[in-house]
């Protein structure tokens, strides 16, 4: 096309530019084309990416990603609620219980989980969630027989 002057020609590809990248779906498959090539090109991991389209395609999985991101409020207060409450029992794991808080290491030998509380925390927050029964199923288990109270106490 004949636009007259350089200028008159860059606005014009620039306000097509501008136009082309306002629209989501053409967005939408450009990135997806870039993650087609990488993945040929650098790593098929790129390809797993390509299943995010079952999201866009289905009604379902749409209504369910609204329901999550509509309430994402409340589920961040939920998931505080949930860090504090896993705080007080790495507390109490660390003050009363800290002989207890030792994990089998691949070598086969224990090593303690609680030196200090930010590694009594994480450990906690780690185990405790990762386990079916809890933190209760990582911690050494304690002898009724040698000291009955510490026994009770870890029941409690």
């Amino acid at each position: 096309r004949n636009f007259g002057s350089l200028v008159t020609k860059l606005d014009y590809y620039w306000l097509s530019f501008l136009m082309l990248s306002e629209d989501y779906h053409i967005i939408y498959m450009s990135i997806f084309t870039v993650l087609a090539y990488s993945g040929f090109f650098y790593s098929p991991l790129h390809f797993t990416f390509h299943l995010l389209e079952f999201v866009r395609r289905s009604p379902t999985l749409q209504n369910i990603l609204k329901a999550v991101t509509l309430t994402r409020k409340q589920l961040m207060m939920t998931a505080v609620l949930c860090f504090i409450i896993i705080y007080i029992y790495a507390v109490f794991g660390f003050y009363y219980f800290q002989k207890d808080f030792f994990v089998k290491v691949y070598t086969g030998e224990t090593e303690a989980m609680c030196k200090d509380m930010l590694d009594c925390f994480i450990a906690t927050l780690n185990l405790g969630l990762r386990m079916g029964g809890g933190i209760g199923d990582a911690i050494l288990v304690p002898s009724f027989e040698n000291d009955p109270s510490h026994h009770y106490a870890r029941v409690i």
